[in-house]
This record gives structure tokens, C-alpha cells and sequence, in this order.
């Protein structure tokens, strides 16, 4: 069997990159390949024999094969400004509920997430068939967010993924699960495409260390709404004992330069993952870069509007690892015009882009 993951580009842009292929083998060696995109107009039919073609060629092998798509794969639901999926992971593109044009320019993310879209609906309609996540052991066809998943695997935000420090440090963790045949120096592009194709190939292998996060996908107005997005569970993150980096890379940048974002998966600032209105959980692998004794002044990031709001360590919480948050979590969330259910919990978690900010 044969795992797949793609790192997307838009097909919409003046001059087109191509996008990124990985993939690996039940024993995890891996191969890398790029996939042109078709013209324009084959994207908006949603050609399935095209677009299949166009990744089939740069896998290069008819075994059975699972795929993974850095890329949204359909609107959100009637009402809504993002999905589910996105609002638990806290990826810096929102998808809406209406289709965004297939041009580029416009809305942030627009091109990219129209090209995504469209390209999911060919594959599903597509043969022999690709069937999307509704259970991650009979799926074929995946939904990622690799932004996400590296800051499980690597237990805090790693260097910005463009950086040579950002590509060693991946590369490392790539190593240190075992892929093999991994270049000296990947692109982000590859890291993220690698990642992807990892993810799928643990629902054959290690299905334990994956999730589906979201609601299921459903059909409206002729288009897919909503979906899951496959995710590590917070067991899979690596033994940092176990990476073989140069001296000065042993460590991760705690606290990075906020980058611009690249893509629907680029977020490279921190995040923080709220699963109860009542503390600010520390040992969620996406609140790892918070410091035991430390308080924390910090300001919500775009897409959502700029909230400050302050952490303040709890040293009575179990394992010393909880902060109380000010305003009160669900006071924030509804400044950011949230939906406040009575419970929160990991089910209907919130994960916000956030910085650091001065005192005032």
C-alpha cells in the first residue's frame, strides 16, 4: 500500500507552482515528486480523470493508495463563517459558505481554498473511487492541517518552517518517526507534504495516534460542507531525546516572528488551545510553550479580531501546567464573536492564533 500527501498550491495564480508530492511505503521509505496542475478551466469542471491524473502521475504506482490533502474540502456550513474543523485546530484560512471565485486576488486565501474545493470534489467522484474521511480505518482520502501537526509532534511552535533552522528541525522529527530516505535539507514544501503523508499512512499502521477533528461531511446546495480534519493525538508527539539536530538547532524558538501567512496551512505564531472555561490547560500539546510560574500578557491574531487578554499561572491546578485567563475564557471568546455552549471540552475546542504583547 501506498500513502500519500500533497502539499496544495493554487491552481488560480498567474504562473501555478507545483504542488508537492510525498509518499511513502508501508515501510515508510519515501519518495518526493511535484504535480503540474491542469488549466484553469479543467479545475473549475472539476475534471475527476484530469485531476486524478495529475497526482496519480506523480505517485507513479497503481498499488492501493490512501491520499492526504493540505487543503480544505468543503464550505462551512449555511450561516457560518468556518468550519468546525478550523475553529478546533485555529488554521489561519476560514473557509465560508459560498464557493470564492476562481481567480486570485480577493479574499485572503480565496484562490487557494476554491482550488482545494474543487480538487476534492473530482477525486471523490473520481476512479476507482477515493472515499472521504467519515472513519479513519475504510477512508482513502484525508483531509490535513500539517501547521498543526508539527507543533504536536515537536510538543511547542517550532522555527518558522521557511528558515533553515525550521526545515532541520522537521526533518529531525521526520527521522525520529522513522521515514527514511528523507533529503538533507527538505523545503517547507516537502516537510509538510512528508507530514501529510505520514498521517495516512497511520491509519493503516498506528491508528491509535490519529484523530478526526470536525464534523462529518455533508452535502448541500451541490457542495460539500463542513469535513474532518485528520490529527495527531497528543500521544504522538516526538521524544525530543530523540532528534538529531546540530547543537544550535537543539532547541526550538520558543516565541517566533509572526510570519505573513503563505498559504491556508502557513501559521507559524503561537497558538493557544482553550478546552474549559474555567483554566487554560498547559498540558495540551499545543499550549507547550507555556512556562510553570510565568504570566503571560497576549493579543488574539487575524483572522479573528485583536483581543488582549492576560495568562496568569495557577499553581494548584493539577501538574502546576493550568493558567487562569483574563477576561475569563468565555468573555473572550464572545469579544471574538464565538458561540459560548455550556461546556467546553475537547470536542468543541477553540484554538486561537495569538502573540505575545507588551505590558500597557
Amino acid at each position: 500500500m501506498l500513502f500519500v500527501g500533497v502539499d496544495l498550491t493554487s491552481a488560480f495564480a498567474k504562473s501555478p507552482r507545483a504542488n508537492d508530492v510525498a509518499v511513502l511505503d508501508d515501510n515508510l521509505n519515501c519518495r518526493l515528486a511535484q504535480a503540474e496542475w491542469p488549466d484553469a478551466a479543467c479545475v473549475v469542471a472539476r475534471n475527476p480523470s484530469a485531476l486524478r491524473k495529475m497526482i496519480a502521475e506523480a505517485v507513479g504506482s497503481a498499488d492501493e493508495q490512501v491520499w492526504a490533502i493540505d487543503g480544505p474540502q468543503g464550505l462551512s456550513s449555511t450561516g457560518q463563517t468556518m468550519r468546525h474543523c478550523e475553529r478546533i485546530l485555529g488554521t489561519p484560512g476560514r473557509t465560508p459558505e459560498g464557493l470564492p471565485p476562481a481567480q486570485p486576488g480577493g479574499r485572503p486565501f480565496g484562490d487557494y481554498i476554491r482550488s482545494s474545493i474543487d480538487l476534492f470534489a473530482a477525486l471523490a467522484a473520481s476512479q476507482p473511487a477515493l472515499v472521504m474521511a467519515g472513519n479513519i480505518g475504510s477512508a482513502t482520502l484525508f483531509e490535513v492541517f500539517p501547521g498543526a501537526e508539527w507543533r504536536v509532534l515537536g510538543g511547542k511552535t517550532l522555527p518558522k518552517k521557511t528558515s533553515a533552522a525550521g526545515r532541520t528541525t522537521r526533518r529531525a522529527l521526520l527521522s525520529a518517526l522513522g521515514i527514511q530516505g528523507v533529503p538533507a535539507l527538505p523545503t517547507a514544501d516537502e516537510n509538510d507534504a512528508l507530514v501529510a503523508a505520514y498521517l495516512v499512512w497511520c491509519t493503516r499502521h498506528a491508528a491509535s495516534k490519529v484523530v478526526l477533528r470536525g464534523s462529518p461531511p455533508s452535502v448541500s446546495g451541490g457542495e460539500v460542507r463542513e469535513g474532518y480534519i485528520l490529527h495527531f493525538d497528543s500521544g504522538a508527539a516526538v521524544d525530543r531525546g530523540q532528534l538529531e539536530l546540530p547543537e544550535a538547532q537543539a532547541r526550538p524558538v520558543d516565541v517566533p516572528v509572526e510570519s505573513e501567512d503563505e498559504d491556508w496551512g502557513s501559521s507559524e505564531g503561537l497558538v493557544l488551545k482553550l478546552i474549559d472555561y474555567g483554566v487554560v490547560h498547559g498540558s495540551c500539546p499545543e499550549n507547550g510553550w507555556l512556562q510553570s510560574g510565568e504570566t503571560y500578557t497576549c493579543r488574539t491574531l487575524a483572522p479573528d479580531p485583536v483581543e488582549q487578554f492576560r495568562l496568569t499561572h495557577s499553581p494548584t491546578f493539577s501538574g502546576g501546567r493550568g493558567w487562569k485567563l483574563d477576561p475569563s475564557a468565555k468573555q473572550l471568546l464572545t469579544k471574538l464573536g464565538y458561540a459560548t455552549p455550556s461546556h467546553l471540552g475537547e470536542s468543541n475546542a477553540v484554538t486561537l492564533r495569538i502573540q505575545l504583547a507588551q505590558e500597557t
